[in-house]
């Protein structure tokens, strides 16, 4: 999913706004239906509703899911693929806080929910190599 479009959802907002959690706020945004759709499947609503925790999801939006083929979309809702899914999500959820694009280096580590990490670089900008 990360190859799509996507957007970074934080936890944390301005300062003088509430404060609402990642699922309330791509619920809010109204473009990330697919996505809460998928995190609900996999059984992650609960984690990701933490309100004291400060995430970021590189989460794709519904423009970016809705390029997925049926196969694609079979499978990630296939119970029997319920671990890749998590795992999948996951990998799209930085631990490292509120993440803003005034952070960014070129060549850091990002760690996710999923125990893994990724490379951002940024000439050409990039994951892991990918643009």
């Amino acid at each position: 999913l990360a190859a799509f479009t996507a957007c970074a959802i934080r936890s944390s907002l301005a300062q003088d706004a509430p404060t609402m959690n990642i699922v309330d706020t791509a619920i809010a945004a109204g473009t990330f239906t697919g996505l809460t759709g998928l995190v609900t499947l996999a059984g992650l609503g609960g984690a990701l509703s933490d309100e004291n925790a400060s995430l970021t999801v590189f989460a794709p939006n519904d423009e970016a899911l809705a390029k997925l083929d049926n196969a694609t979309v079979a499978k990630l809702t296939d119970p029997l693929w319920l671990p890749q899914l998590q795992q999948l999500l996951l990998s799209h959820v930085l631990v490292i806080g509120a993440f803003t694009s005034d952070m960014v280096v070129d060549g850091m580590e990002a760690p996710t929910a999923s125990g893994e990490s990724f490379t951002v670089n940024t000439n050409p900008i990039r994951i892991n190599e990918d643009s």
